[in-house]
């Protein structure tokens, strides 16, 4: 049975109105409030590959490998990465069934490729697979390590200036000296005209059946009939395993354009 830590349920973000968004610019940002969720919304328009979205961490396995000397020098004891699962298991695969049973978002996103987004006017999703690692500095071998799997939905409305970018992170194998490995929040930013309204991570220390989510909310300043922006989301977490030197953040960043006081994905 499957544990949630459940952040915020999956709902659509709505904010101003083209309208609203004009008086609320001359009266500083306001916080976009959260409506009732709106079942099976944005599904008339087929899914596309969404080129522009990213997902990264911010230092790879081979560049955390080459500092393990100058950790150990300094007494540190075992260090971690992260890097992308691109030969899927079998176990792998188990989870991904399991895991979309009641996983956020809409349903054609669960029925995508791995290690991929997509998108519609409202939604840009994907499902990653991840590979964490735990290496004794003085050694250089590997002495635990997690596979996990990410779910990251964002959603917007037109008639509204804010969006939502939702990620659950669902761990299937933990073995070692992974075993009680943390995911803690590191950043959610905005690059544009634009800023974070709101972000939810708790900080949990991830097993097997126990999924986590986390929520933000971004909120565009354009307010202007006719006038857009493209906006750059980016939501960040780390993991740190038991006496180990933190693996550098994992790293997801979607597309949104804004439109005079609305948004929408590219």
């Amino acid at each position: 049975m499957t544990v949630k830590v459940k952040v915020l349920t999956f709902a659509i973000v709505v904010g101003l109105s083209m309208t609203s968004a004009a008086t609320a610019a001359s009266a500083g940002p306001a916080t976009p409030s959260l409506p009732p969720s709106v079942s099976s919304p944005g599904r008339a328009q087929p899914p596309t590959p969404a080129g522009a979205a990213a997902f990264t961490v911010a230092q790879t396995c081979d560049a955390v490998q080459a500092t393990l000397g100058s950790l150990a020098a300094a007494g540190k004891k075992s260090a971690a990465c992260i890097e992308r699962n691109t030969k899927p298991s079998t176990k792998t695969k188990e989870a991904i069934r399991r895991a979309k049973l009641d996983a956020i978002g809409p349903e054609w996103c669960q029925t995508l490729p791995l290690n991929d987004y997509y998108m519609n006017r409202q939604y840009i999703c994907g499902i990653t697979d991840w590979f964490y690692q735990v290496f004794d500095v003085r050694t250089g071998q590997i002495i635990g390590t997690m596979q996990f799997l990410v779910f990251d939905v964002t959603t917007t409305v037109n008639v509204s200036s804010a969006w939502s970018q939702q990620l659950e992170v669902v761990p299937y194998s933990i073995l070692n000296a992974a075993v009680g490995t943390v995911i803690t929040p590191d950043s959610a930013r905005c690059q544009g005209n634009c800023f974070t309204s709101t972000w939810t991570l708790p900080p949990t220390v991830l097993s097997v059946g126990r999924d986590v989510e986390s929520n933000a909310i971004f909120q565009t300043n354009i307010s202007s009939v006719g006038s857009t922006d493209r906006e750059r989301p980016t939501t960040s977490f780390i993991l740190t395993s038991p006496g180990a030197t933190p693996a550098p953040p994992l790293v997801l960043q979607p597309d949104v354009v804004a439109y005079g006081g609305s948004s929408r994905l590219r």
